[in-house]
């Protein structure tokens, strides 16, 4: 009878490991698969989309483009207007400047610079390159205070210029938002497609056959530990 119990414990032993080896299987199918990889190109990542996710991975001072709502309704409504002026811009883009201000001072420019390099070489493109980090890391957008002669700055440039630069930008937040939109989206799926994940199919197949052969040898032990008990006990 000892003999039969020593052979149960084993076949339990045996079980256990072979439950850890499927558990296993599952993890290491997650952290090795292409899920990642894969869903990116099916959801039809672009480079700027890529990088934007990994700062937004790695920053822990990462502000996403919520906060530029703002500055798409100003734009919107300065769009409506029928011709549009210098005090237009001062006066009816205070969030926009900010906007652009933080832009500059990201890449260490003075205001006046910033939008002259961006009109130049940005009308000759069809899609407008994206400046990722628009607030500075450890900065609000309350932070940022134009420069004390910004109506200088706003009347040196063109109505052209302006409604330009302003055309510019509108195409920068509308594809930055669309970025936004889609990372949500990603970071929504990924978790259920790892869950769904199924490990190898062939290893685990032969761990599953493995654990009902245990399984049956383990009833077929415990049955004869009963009838053992039954004839020590007569």
């Amino acid at each position: 009878m000892k003999l039969q119990i020593e052979r149960i414990a084993q076949t339990q032993i045996q079980l256990q490991r072979i439950q850890k080896m499927m558990h296993e299987q599952y993890q290491k199918n997650q952290l090795n698969s292409h899920i990642d990889e894969d869903l990116q190109k099916a959801m039809n990542f672009d480079a700027d989309t890529a990088d934007l996710k990994l700062l937004r991975d790695i920053d822990p001072d990462y502000r996403n483009y919520e906060y530029i709502t703002n500055i798409a309704v100003e734009i919107f409504v300065i769009k409506q207007l029928e011709t549009l002026t210098h005090e237009d811009v001062l006066n009816k883009l205070p969030h926009f400047i900010k906007h652009v201000t933080a832009e500059a001072k990201m890449l260490n420019q003075d205001l006046h610079s910033y939008i002259k390099s961006e009109l130049q070489s940005k009308r000759r493109l069809k899609s407008p390159g994206i400046i990722l980090k628009i607030i500075p890391p450890g900065h609000t957008e309350e932070d940022i205070v134009p420069p004390q002669d910004i109506n200088e700055i706003v009347k040196d440039f063109s109505i052209e210029d302006w409604q330009d630069f302003i055309l510019i930008k509108q195409l920068e937040i509308h594809k930055s938002m669309t970025m936004e939109r889609k990372i949500n989206d990603y970071q929504k799926l990924l978790p259920l497609m790892q869950e769904a994940s199924l490990p190898d199919l062939d290893t685990y197949d032969k761990l599953m056959r493995y654990q009902t052969t245990l399984n049956n040898q383990l009833s077929k032990q415990i049955g004869e530990l009963m009838e053992l008990e039954k004839t020590y006990a007569k």
